[in-house]
């Protein structure tokens, strides 16, 4: 019988995020590599990884998800979700009642609604 002790399954554990950190950060610097080359490399994993962590927080644990949440941090410039769209997308992340997924997918959707001030000026701004 194969036994594995708890420290070895901690060094599992680190290892396997330390895999995920470094496809995240391939990932965002290949798409966007305007963006992303700005901080040094230290800099720019300590980001990754504490916006990992900031997602677990929220009980998004699916890497697919946090993936989706650091890339939102990113795009705006890490202060998500503390910029202007943050109080309801706080309401969503905190929300126990939703999984990572819908969390994440609840977040994009609202997100991707128009300003509603900005399509009340400008009704072409629905289309």
């Amino acid at each position: 019988m194969l036994v594995i002790r708890q420290q070895q399954l901690d060094v599992f554990a680190d290892e396997m995020r330390q895999r995920f950190l470094s496809r995240l950060s391939d990932y965002l610097l290949q798409e966007y590599p305007d963006r992303a080359g700005v901080d040094s490399t230290g800099k720019w994993h300590r980001k990754l990884a504490k916006a990992v962590s900031e997602a677990e927080h929220f009980g998004i644990e699916i890497e697919n998800d946090v993936a989706r949440f650091v890339e939102l941090k990113f795009m705006n410039d890490w202060d998500f979700p503390d910029n202007e769209a943050g109080i309801q997308v706080l309401d969503i992340l905190r929300n126990e009642k939703l999984d990572g997924t819908s969390k994440i997918d609840a977040v994009v959707a609202s997100l991707e609604q128009a300003d509603p001030i900005e399509t009340a000026n400008n009704p072409e701004a629905i289309s």
